[in-house]
This record gives structure tokens, C-alpha cells and sequence, in this order.
């Protein structure tokens, strides 16, 4: 018997409740070739992790493709805990997420979302989205930050079937948009940039609740589920840095902040959280102090002011009494000949300004033309 993941049970982890009993029943009835699988479909169609753990996957080796197909259908489904049990029993998300997978699951977006009005506004009817169109409205999201990979897809170099280098901050990605935060912390998990992915889900939860409050009927609800995903996303960041600033020695520390990240178009830690406004994580104690290394180099912080204030001024005056550059010979007689020179200019102003010049008055005529007929010389008389 097959029941459809739209009749409702999709019951609580309870024992005692009909739902676990009716699924346990469906279970015992499945037997022919195949029924472990068949089972597995209907533990995740009833949303009964605990199930397919006890009575299946205890029973049962599954291949890694088979894996991979229940957590195709884990995702489809949504259901959080059975992505989490089928990871941890070895499926592969770098095997299952390839470039057709995740084209499939940005168009299968609930169209009532605004990133699928976002998207679906932007393509023509019965047009599916692609991927570079995905992440050219991430970039818009985080306002030009970064380059996002899927930019480079849309060329015919890639093929559907290809895979991904980092699935899981893809799904991180994926989820965190779609809104099903719980999913999006999941994947955050196995990223291998936690703190870099964690600030990323920080900003698009902040762009969905902007996206949230420009509807005419908002939902409250909704935006503080939003906001609380956003905290948590920060306070996951914020978590990363505590333990590396407590694991870790100071030139480690800087290493984590300052390294660029190739995934992140070479962005740094330090550069993601001020451009994405991060500011509880820019007011982590270990963030401060490397903006402090990169003010004043690798001085001591239990040093007090009145001591830097005082090495400083004395380093000036050290540096202007004796960091004078040393002049060579030929800078020296060029200087001597400058002096030189400047004394007997000196010289030659002075004598002239000690001699008598005679004064010049000069009387103006009626006209001078009249003056020409009179004198041959001008009128000027020497006093």
C-alpha cells in the first residue's frame, strides 16, 4: 500500500500515536522484492525518521545510490531529520547535488515565495530558471559583495549531470532562500567555510524579512521566524570565532580572518562581516583585537597608553636627530659652491647699495612735440 504524502500523516515522532501505529502496520505489510525500499519511501512520505532508523535502516544495507535517491526524496519532502539520519548514514550530497538536481529545486519553488516571484518575474512562460540567473539575484541580495559561482553555468562547458565542489553551501543557500531555516542549519554543518557560509545566511535572512515588510499584509510570524534565523546564523559565526580564539594561537587567529576565500571571490573574514554588516561579530573581542594588530603591529595589548605615548615621541626625536641621510662628496662641494656664490651676490648688493644714486624729476611740458623743437635732450635735470 502506497499512501500519498497529501492525506495528512505526516504524524509526530510519537509511539503511542494512530499515526506511528498505522505506518508500523504498513510497514509489516510490505514483504515482496524491493520492500525495503518501498518501506523507506513511506517513513519519509510519513515523516517518521525514528521508524526507518528502528525497524529499516537496522535491517537493511542500502547502496550509496539508493541513499542518495531517499534523500532526492528527503529533500523534496522538505523533512529536516530525515536529511540529517540519511548524511549520517552515508549518503553523499556531493554525488546527489548536480547542476540539473539544483536547477530542478530553484524551480520548484513555492510561487508565493518572493524568490520565486523574484525569479519567475524575470523568465518568460514555461521557461525554467537557470542557475546564472540564481546568482545573479544572490549578488543583488548581497548588494555586489561577491561573485557568485553559478555565475559561470550558463556556458556550454557544463554539463547537468556535473557536481559541485561545495554542495553543501549551495544547499545552505538553497534552503536559507526557500525558508526552511532548520534544513539551511543543517547543511551549515558540513560547510567548509562555517564562518564565511554562516554570515551569508546572516544577510539573506535580513533581505527576506526587508522583502517580508514591503507586503501590504505582513506576517509577523514569518518575519520573527526570519529574524531569529538571522541571530542564529550570527551567533553561529560568533560561536566559530570563540573557539578558534580559544583553540587557537594568535597567528592562527589572524590566518582565519585574513586568508581570502576562493569560493568567496577572495574575500576575507574580516571583509565579509563589515560588508554585510555583521556587527555583533564585528564587536567580537578577537575581530577587535586584529583590527588593533593591523593599527599598531605586534605590540603588547597590557602595554598602557602613557608608555606608547611616551616610546612614540621619543621614537620621533630619535628619528629626526639621527636618521639624517649622509651626504657624499660631490653634494658636499656642490653645496660649498652654492655658499659660494650666495656670499658674493651678497657682496655685489651690498656695494651697490652703499653708493650715491642720483635722483631723476621730470617736468612734464605742454606737449612734446614743443619740447623737440626747444631741446634736443629731455627735460630731465639732474639735481
Amino acid at each position: 500500500a502506497v499512501v500519498s504524502t497529501q492525506s495528512g500523516h505526516y504524524g509526530r515522532e510519537d509511539e503511542s500515536g494512530l499515526d506511528y501505529a498505522i505506518l508500523l502496520a504498513l510497514i509489516s505489510s510490505i514483504t515482496e522484492s524491493g520492500a525495503a525500499t518501498r518501506q523507506m519511501q513511506l517513513a519519509i512520505a510519513w515523516r517518521q525518521p525514528r521508524v526507518a532508523k528502528q525497524f529499516i535502516l537496522s535491517k537493511h544495507t542500502f547502496r550509496a545510490d539508493q541513499l542518495n535517491h531517499f534523500l532526492d526524496i528527503a529533500i523534496d519532502h522538505q523533512s529536516t531529520e530525515f536529511i540529517r539520519l540519511l548524511l549520517y548514514q552515508g549518503a553523499d550530497l556531493k554525488d546527489y547535488l548536480t547542476i540539473g538536481e539544483l536547477t530542478h529545486l530553484y524551480n520548484s519553488l513555492p510561487e508565493t515565495s518572493c524568490v520565486a516571484k523574484l525569479l519567475y518575474s524575470r523568465t518568460e512562460e514555461n521557461v525554467q530558471v537557470s542557475l546564472p540567473q540564481v546568482g545573479m539575484m544572490i549578488e543583488v541580495i548581497l548588494e555586489g559583495t561577491y561573485k557568485s559561482p553559478l555565475r559561470d553555468l550558463g556556458d556550454q562547458n557544463h554539463d547537468i549531470n556535473d557536481t559541485f565542489a561545495n554542495p553543501y553551501d549551495l544547499m545552505m543557500t538553497y534552503a536559507t532562500l526557500r525558508g526552511n531555516f532548520d534544513m539551511a542549519m543543517l547543511f551549515w554543518e558540513f560547510t567548509k567555510a562555517p564562518t564565511m557560509c554562516a554570515l551569508l545566511g546572516f544577510k539573506i535572512c535580513h533581505w527576506l524579512i526587508k522583502q517580508e515588510r514591503k507586503n501590504i499584509q505582513t506576517d509577523d510570524d514569518h518575519v520573527q521566524e526570519m529574524t531569529e534565523a538571522a541571530n542564529r546564523f550570527e551567533e553561529y559565526a560568533i560561536g566559530v570565532m570563540d573557539e578558534c580564539s580559544s583553540e587557537y594561537s594568535r597567528t592562527h587567529l589572524t590566518m582565519f580572518l585574513s586568508v581570502p576565500r576562493k569560493e568567496f571571490s577572495n574575500l576575507n573574514v574580516v571583509d565579509m562581516a563589515y560588508t554585510l554588516e555583521a556587527r555583533k561579530f564585528v564587536a567580537h573581542p578577537a575581530y577587535q583585537a586584529h583590527l588593533t594588530d593591523l593599527w599598531l603591529g605586534p605590540i603588547d595589548h597590557t602595554t598602557s597608553t602613557l608608555t606608547l605615548i611616551a616610546g612614540c615621541t621619543g621614537a620621533c626625536m630619535f628619528m629626526k636627530i639621527f636618521n639624517k641621510k649622509r651626504m657624499t662628496n660631490e653634494e658636499i662641494r656642490q653645496r660649498e659652491i652654492s655658499r659660494e656664490k650666495s656670499k658674493a651676490l651678497t657682496d655685489q648688493i651690498s656695494f651697490m647699495a652703499s653708493k650715491s644714486i642720483p635722483r631723476v624729476s621730470f617736468s612734464h611740458g605742454k606737449s612734446s612735440r614743443s619740447q623737440s623743437k626747444k631741446k634736443k635732450v629731455p627735460t630731465a635735470t639732474l639735481r
